[in-house]
């Protein structure tokens, strides 16, 4: 066993003090060592993090400013915030579907005046295709104003690029003069070998979907000033197919602020109205959407002075209004309430905006409203081109199609007489055997006539309007024509040899009826315009209309009012329906409102086939499957004609409380608006759609055509077969014949009481003269038996017819005879 040696107590003492001498000795140098270590790396770090923090208030110093800057420019409308490098543009607003051997589809826009594009620019099409495309016959070439750009074989597009396909734009072909650029897609698709098999095959397609795009590479955007301030504003590239903008009024609006906003709003609509998507706002004081970049201040000028975001002007005279635009500010404005009715007409007016190229305007000038729609006649002509429409080119071989809609005049239905009687010419070198001008209304259709060489050069086709089209307020023509070449080369267009052209001057005949249209909702919201009364006024009546919501869901109608009739409107307003004045019965109305507030007139009420009454029971029509709880969480959409003027209409909007916003929502999408119809529909909280049909409207009263001059004029004309002038003079002339014969037979009747006259003298005169004086038989005679003895001669004397010597004849003229004695 080891043993361990203990050491002795001497040598433990020897030990220990060594090791106190190093403790002691080393001891400082090592903290000292330790403690320099760590001075000198604190002194680094220090020094590192300074560097860092300086650098970080440099950056942070350049980021603000450049956040600045950049809120300058946006604030001036320089730059765009939400992308300001680049924009994408959407093509199509909904699928693209091309099915002949030969296609083209085309898209416009506009990039405003002053935007600098740069290098960068691309096109991305989300292309699908039939699996049946013979991969060498089947291509596409894109196009941009005139020029193209690349081809391809469709397979190899699809199957290389995953069906998307991105071609380079060049800047140079992009026309950025706020003039429209066209691009042009034009595919040749063959699915069967043989001499244009492909005609007519439903399986020979390609599709384009919504999603493709046109990017623009940016480099500065352009700026706004009032000539360019719709398209700036409203035809923005970033916003595709949406409508965006913020009206700020006064803290507390006037009703005239509101009007004002309301026509301002429906001219938008009008100059923006194939955008299918609303992000409009109604706020007060200031702006409350900051994701709308478009805002719009409107009220007298004291509502806004000292706001930094406006041009303001300086001193206005009396009756002077004032317009600015300052980036994505722009201000409505004037000294007094006329001085704001002028900026408001201005701004309504672009013809008159556009001409303005600086930032802000002084109005002094009271401008007309120059919209120029078509106007009734009395006598049911119209052209194609009084609608606005041209000469229609319907180039290219085989089956090429248009659709020309036309509104009845003053919404009455038209009579059975009326037709389209649509003028042509076409190409001679059409086959006459299979080439074919076919005519459909309403999807009906009406009327064919093959294209050969006697109406080469002028032909017509004269179709009758079906009576169920005359029912509607809008009558769709469409007009489809098979130019058949023979055997051809389907690769081609042919549109040089392969072509009808459907003339302007082509005629519809609406004869005059006797009952209106039955209002529906297939066209919300909008008014007529081709009208005998045509004044372009909208009573609009909302109980609270002074709160933000609800005057966002009156601009929401207001815009879509303007893109539905292309025209802008007055506005007036009336909270109740006890303060409807005689004026307000003139003009066309909406009334809205939730169902325990709405007001609705008796007049009105009468007519609907939905009426919110108290406690949250409804009045509902005879034959119309809805109940009280059907209704709950709904809202409904009704049309009448209204009941004070036969020309005029109005809609009922109300909702179950609680559904302000879902309506708010279903104005914004036209996708949604175009569901309703018939005269009530009822829109659930999911946006589903269901329409009725009311039968007896208003009453057979308010249909009846009201009489007037034209109609008077009218109806000469329909049943004398003559001119109303023509039918006037006859008139005069046989009021002038009767006023004759009454004068003859009065002066014949005069005559002859003159010779009665005449007569009765002579007889008197006569038996005068053969009487004896009257004192010589009372001095003679006397006595009582004087008069009878009188009177026995009396009786005894011969008449005066019997007379030989009397000069007059019994019921006859007076003779008299020659006395030579």
């Amino acid at each position: 066993m080891h043993k361990v040696k203990k050491p002795y107590p001497a040598q433990l003492l020897v030990i220990l003090s060594l090791l106190v001498s190093l403790l002691y000795t080393e001891l400082p140098v090592t903290c000292f060592a330790a403690g320099a270590g760590q001075t000198t790396s604190s002194a680094a770090l220090n020094e590192t993090q300074r560097q860092q923090k300086e650098e970080g208030d440099r950056l942070t110093a350049e980021a603000d400013a450049a956040k600045q800057k950049a809120d300058e420019l946006v604030l001036e409308g320089k730059l765009n915030r939400l992308n300001s490098d680049s924009a994408d543009i959407q093509l199509f607003s909904q699928t693209v579907h091309l099915s002949m051997p030969r296609n083209t589809a085309s898209y416009t826009f506009r990039i405003p005046n002053g935007t600098v594009l740069q290098d960068g620019c691309y096109l991305n099409l989300d292309l699908h295709i039939s699996s049946t495309l013979l991969e060498n016959r089947s291509s596409i070439t894109i196009a941009v104003n005139g020029t193209n750009l690349d081809t391809k074989w469709i397979l190899s597009v699809v199957k290389n690029q995953a069906s998307w396909w991105k071609i380079p734009v060049p800047v140079s072909l992009l026309k950025t003069d706020g003039s429209y650029n066209t691009l042009t897609i034009t595919t040749a698709q063959r699915s069967i070998e043989g001499d244009c098999a492909d005609i007519d095959n439903p399986s020979n397609w390609v599709r384009f979907d919504p999603d493709s795009f046109l990017h623009l590479a940016i480099s500065r955007y352009a700026e706004p000033n009032l000539g360019n301030l719709y398209s700036y504003y409203y035809d923005n590239l970033d916003d595709g197919f949406s409508l965006k903008n913020e009206f700020v009024l006064p803290s507390n609006p006037k009703t005239t602020d509101i009007t004002y906003m309301l026509k301002a709003a429906s001219a938008i609509g009008c100059s923006s109205r194939w955008k299918n998507l609303l992000d409009f706002k109604v706020s007060k004081s200031e702006p409350a959407d900051p994701n709308i970049k478009n805002k719009i201040y409107l009220g007298i000028l004291q509502n806004w002075s000292g706001n930094a975001n406006l041009t303001l002007p300086g001193a206005l005279a009396e009756n002077e209004g004032f317009l600015s635009v300052k980036g994505e500010n722009a201000l409505i404005t004037g000294r007094d309430e006329a001085g704001l009715k002028k900026a408001v007409d201005f701004f309504s007016a672009p013809a008159y905006l556009n001409q303005i190229g600086g930032k802000s305007l002084t109005v002094k000038s009271a401008v007309s409203d120059i919209s120029a729609g078509i106007k009734p006649n009395d006598s049911g002509y119209y052209t194609f081109q009084d609608f606005g429409y041209d000469d229609v080119n319907l180039a290219g071989a085989f089956h090429q199609t248009t659709t020309m809609n036309f509104m009845q005049p003053s919404d009455v239905s038209s009579g059975a007489a009326s037709y389209v009687n649509i003028k042509f010419r076409h190409s001679k070198a059409l086959m006459p055997d299979s080439s074919l001008l076919s005519v459909y209304i309403n999807d009906t259709a009406c009327g064919s006539v093959k294209l050969n060489s006697s109406n080469a050069d002028s032909g017509n086709i004269k179709v009758g309007i079906p009576a169920e089209a005359l029912k509607q307020e809008t009558i769709s023509v469409k007009i489809d024509v098979y130019n058949y070449l023979g055997k051809i080369d389907c690769s081609k267009d042919w549109y040089d040899t392969a072509w009808t052209v459907i003339n302007k001057d082509s005629e519809l005949y609406f004869e005059p009826g006797s009952a209106g249209v039955t209002p529906t909702l297939l066209n919300f919201p909008s008014f007529p315009t081709f009208s005998a009364d045509n004044t372009a006024d909208v009573m609009v009546s909302m109980p609270d209309d002074s709160s933000p919501d609800n005057l966002t869901v009156m601009s929401l109608l207001s815009v879509r009012v303007g893109q539905k009739t292309g025209q802008t409107f007055d506005y007036s307003l009336c909270s109740s329906a006890a303060k409807i004045t005689e004026e307000d019965k003139k003009k066309n109305m909406i009334f809205i409102g939730s169902n325990d507030k709405v007001s609705l007139p008796e007049e009105v009420s009468a007519a609907l086939g939905v009426v919110p009454a108290q406690d949250g029971a409804f009045h509902i029509a005879n034959g119309l499957t809805l109940t009280a709880e059907t209704l709950q969480n709904k809202i409904v959409f009704q049309v009448i004609r209204s009941p004070w003027n036969f020309y005029k209409k109005i809609y009922v909007i109300t909702y179950d409380k609680g559904m302000e916003k879902n309506l708010q929502d279903f104005l914004s999408d036209s996708s949604r608006i175009n569901k309703l119809s018939d005269e009530l529909s009822v829109v659930d909280a999911q946006n589903h759609v269901t329409g009725y049909t009311i039968g007896a409207g208003a009453g057979e009263s308010q249909k009846k055509v009201p009489l007037s001059w034209e109609r008077i004029k009218y109806l000469i004309e329909k049943y004398t077969g003559i001119p109303v002038w023509a039918a006037g003079l006859i008139l005069v002339l046989i009021l002038l014949c009767l006023y004759l014969l009454i004068q003859a037979k009065r002066n014949k009747k005069r005559f002859e009481q003159n010779a009665e006259k005449i007569r009765l003298s002579m007889e008197g005169n006569s038996r005068a003269a053969e009487e004896p004086d009257e004192s010589d038989f009372g001095a003679s005679y006397g006595g009582p038996d004087q008069d009878s003895r009188e009177d026995g001669a009396a009786a005894e004397l011969p008449s005066a017819a019997e007379t030989p010597e009397s000069p007059i004849k019994k019921n006859g003229p007076a003779h008299f005879k020659d006395d030579h004695r």
